[in-house]
């Protein structure tokens, strides 16, 4: 069963999480949230995929990640995990106004700079990703620490594309 909060979202700057203290950092373990990034336009938010918004729908949580995956995310290790859809298309091309029918989803352990482990599955059913979001929520989830190069392997065993693996 994942814990997802209904009131609280994922902070808007992740580098934040970094400078939590031990009893801040315990409010975003193991608990997923809507995040913050949601795209806009025309200064409105909005997830209708049949008008002009663009969907950025994005879920995070706070992770422990093992001593091999800390080493190459900085030594951190706690580290935010974001999991986001998004539309196939480039959402500024002909002002987005037509039909959204395939979505890319990214699962990524992100780091305090520039390293990540991070993996694409595109061009799919916005219904097909949202489950399979589920399925990689459930994975990191159930880790007490998560290995990044195990978390890829899971990833791709659930059909993200190998190739599209991303280090940083």
């Amino acid at each position: 069963m994942l814990n997802i909060s209904k009131n609280r979202e994922f902070p808007e700057r992740m580098y934040d999480l970094y400078d939590l203290t031990k009893s801040e950092r315990g409010a975003y373990l193991n608990t997923w949230f809507p995040a913050v990034s949601m795209a806009k336009v025309n200064d409105k938010k909005s997830i209708n995929h049949k008008k002009k918004y663009i969907c950025h729908d994005e879920m995070g949580t706070l992770i422990k990640v093992d001593e091999n995956t800390a080493n190459r995310l900085y030594h951190r290790m706690y580290n935010p995990f974001i999991v986001f859809i998004m539309p196939s298309y480039s959402p500024w091309k002909n002002g987005a106004n037509y039909d959204i029918d395939q979505f890319d989803i990214k699962a990524q352990i992100c780091s305090i700079d520039d390293s990540s482990f991070g993996i694409w599955l595109n061009n799919r059913p916005l219904v097909e990703l949202k489950e399979l979001r589920l399925k990689v929520m459930e994975y990191i989830s159930s880790k007490d620490e998560v290995n990044g190069e195990d978390f890829l392997r899971h990833c791709v065993s659930l059909g993200f594309d190998k190739e599209t693996i991303d280090y940083n």
